[in-house]
């Protein structure tokens, strides 16, 4: 339902607070890959809160298949300023 509701709407912004993600592996890779390319046209913007590493350089790798701005953060209020903004 979802997918079908992004059709008929301009892109959408999302926050993604992944600050409480146990671990980060190859299969979550590979299925963030997928549903990147899947949606590529569907997000206006798109802010990744994490403290790890790895989270970031998965988020910087998936801005090869959106055409959205991506921005990685540390702090929740900063995140939700910049999508607003």
């Amino acid at each position: 339902e979802v997918g079908v509701c992004l059709l008929d709407m301009d892109p959408v912004n999302l926050l993604f607070d992944l600050r409480q993600m146990a671990d980060f592996t190859l299969d979550m890779a590979w299925e963030e890959i997928k549903f990147s390319r899947a949606h590529s046209h569907d997000f206006g913007k798109i802010a990744v809160l994490t403290d790890s590493q790895w989270v970031t350089w998965s988020a910087w790798l998936s801005r090869i298949f959106v055409d959205a701005d991506l921005q990685v953060f540390d702090g929740a209020q900063e995140a939700r300023s910049w999508l607003l903004a």
